[in-house]
């Protein structure tokens, strides 16, 4: 090759370049990857659990971050306004109580049960001003009591009622969200209330006396949850947001019952609350490890029969027009979704199952004298 011939290959290689750099430069920015959401929007509620470390810790942003996917964490006063929210598709992800699932499955909501925040003891409870002159569960009879409609506290409050002897109709029952409930009672608008963690502790603070708690309630077979529940176009579009997302989950149950003391930190923290009043609150809850949910104790088989029963008694008190079918239930709970259900490797977990006498065992307060 020629020295001019060289100086024409170079040069046309030179034009080559710069025509190729031009062309990348002045391409129109590339579109999102379709496979990923542009953001995963969550309802979550002022509980103490491991969704509150998930949040204030970053796991899951910082993780979707990676891929370009921003989170939105939205903050719902009850689980019937995340119902609400995931019906009309405005939260992709979202916290209810397992009373609230079994009424969303009733009324068509498309979503799907994937995760276990918490199984509820003592942090949901009965109480009733100190000075009312009410004792026990029979005093409330002519009372005024609140609780948030169509919440697990609703479903216990029922209850606790029925083992008393009272009708819904022998007390003045009011529908109020957990913030409301402690200005009535501050105001002295109510009587009593069945209500959960964090409010709870602050009736108690101010002249309230626990009469019954969803512990005491297991001895009547009754049993709730706190449940993570997704869209159910979302969990087919975007299994792997999911698959993150409770990987997160995993990670903070896993803190709790291995560090209960930082768990609280961190709750405590975001609910502007000391680090011992939230651990002493997190011990009316108990947190099941990953690889427990999955089995057939958990969303393996009798958390459905859980959901049919808490169905069955809310058709009992007109809340629902149906019972959902035992299959209808299963097919909206997701057992294998999680990757490694992991997690186990601190605790050991009691079983739960109502539905098999011999065995039965709640998480907190073991297995009840009696079997409903």
């Amino acid at each position: 090759m020629t020295l001019s011939q060289r100086t024409k290959y170079a040069i046309v290689t030179a034009l080559v370049v710069v025509i190729g750099l031009w062309a990348l430069l002045m391409r129109p920015p590339s579109a999102p990857d379709s496979n990923l959401p542009e953001v995963v929007r969550i309802g979550f509620q002022t509980i103490p659990n491991g969704e509150v470390i998930v949040k204030e810790q970053g796991w899951f942003d910082n993780a979707l971050e990676e891929l370009g996917v921003r989170v939105e964490w939205i903050d719902f006063a009850s689980g019937s306004d995340v119902n609400a929210a995931l019906a009309s598709g405005d939260i992709d992800l979202g916290l209810v109580g397992s009373t609230l699932f079994a009424i969303g499955i009733e009324r068509g909501i498309a979503y799907e049960l994937i995760w276990i925040f918490d199984v509820i003891g003592s942090g949901e409870a009965l109480i009733a001003r100190s000075d009312r002159g009410i004792e026990t569960v029979a005093d409330l009879r002519g009372k005024i009591v609140a609780t948030p409609f169509g919440s697990t506290t609703h479903y216990t409050v029922l209850e606790a009622l029925k083992t008393a002897g009272l009708d819904p109709s022998d007390v003045t029952l009011i529908d109020l969200k957990p913030q409301d409930i402690l200005a009535a009672w501050s105001r002295g608008d109510i009587d009593a209330a069945y209500v959960w963690e964090p409010t709870l502790s602050a009736l108690e603070s101010q002249n309230g006396r626990i009469l019954i708690s969803s512990a005491d309630l297991v001895e009547y077979g009754v049993v709730t949850a706190d449940l993570g529940v997704v869209r159910s176009e979302f969990l087919r579009q975007y299994p792997h947001i999911v698959e993150i997302y409770l990987d997160a989950q995993a990670r903070a149950v896993d803190l709790i019952n291995s560090d209960r003391i930082v768990a609280a930190q961190i709750i405590g923290s975001a609910f502007g609350i000391p680090q011992e009043e939230i651990a002493q609150q997190m011990e009316g809850f108990a947190y099941i490890a990953a690889c427990e949910q999955f089995s057939p104790r958990w969303l393996g088989g009798d958390m459905a029969r859980m959901i049919q029963d808490t169905a069955r008694f809310l058709a009992e008190q007109n809340i629902l027009s149906r019972i959902p079918d035992l299959s209808e239930i299963a097919a909206r709970i997701q057992s294998n979704v999680f990757p490694s259900q992991g997690g186990c490797q601190h605790v050991t977990q009691p079983k739960l199952s109502r539905f098999q006498a011999d065995e039965w065992s709640h998480p907190l307060v073991g297995r009840p004298d009696h079997f409903g």
